[in-house]
């Protein structure tokens, strides 16, 4: 946002063509409060499920070379 710089890090994950990424939170405190991914070389599935709710989840498809970002 305006008037705050971003962090200085970067998470680069170069996945296995069966790997994945286990649930997680992402903490605001090491990632800041936007963040964003590109699938580069093949499609990948992001699943994004409600701490609130877990019964409730969202998949979307990032087809090679898909932005997605999340604030």
């Amino acid at each position: 946002p305006p008037g705050r710089p971003p962090l200085p890090l970067v998470h680069v994950l170069d996945l296995h063509p069966r790997g994945h990424v286990r649930p997680h939170v992402d903490s605001v405190k090491f990632c800041g409060c936007t963040i964003a991914g590109v699938s580069l070389l093949s499609p990948s599935v992001l699943r994004l499920v409600s701490c609130r709710a877990p019964g409730q989840w969202l998949e979307l498809l990032l087809e090679p070379g898909s932005l997605y970002v999340l604030r």
